[in-house]
């Protein structure tokens, strides 16, 4: 892959421990991002559990592109930072609707996942 920079770096905080986030980006991933005309769902290259996942693009337009996550403990929770990152990125206006876009999948989609989710993910031993 090309020198990629970065053009979204982010934080949100989630009720749930490191390993249900973990599982929710990586295993989970069907159960909870929804994809809208022009995305493709991405698949975990690289994880380091329950600490890192990076995933490939969700853009079939510029598929170099990677989303890399930072799971941290925050007490009972998690932390989540997500780095957006892409050799070839889109104008001024695609790079604001591509943050806005991955806020949205996880600020939205992906915490009404944990928050309503399946009871056995929420209620699964840690690893």
């Amino acid at each position: 892959m090309a020198d990629s920079d970065v053009f979204g770096d982010r934080i949100h905080r989630f009720a749930a421990p490191a390993w249900v986030m973990f599982e929710a980006l990586t295993v989970d991933l069907h159960k909870w991002l929804d994809l809208v005309p022009g995305e493709v769902r991405p698949r975990p290259l690289d994880a380091e559990r329950p600490h890192r996942v990076v995933w490939s693009s969700l853009w079939p337009v510029r598929p170099e592109d990677t989303v890399e996550f930072y799971l941290a403990p925050d007490g009972p929770g998690t932390t989540l930072r997500f780095v957006w990152r892409s050799p070839s990125p889109p104008d001024e206006r695609g790079v604001a609707i591509t943050r806005q876009r991955l806020n949205r999948k996880l600020g939205g989609d992906l915490r009404r996942f944990i928050d309503e989710g399946p009871p056995v993910l929420r209620d699964r031993p840690s690893p």
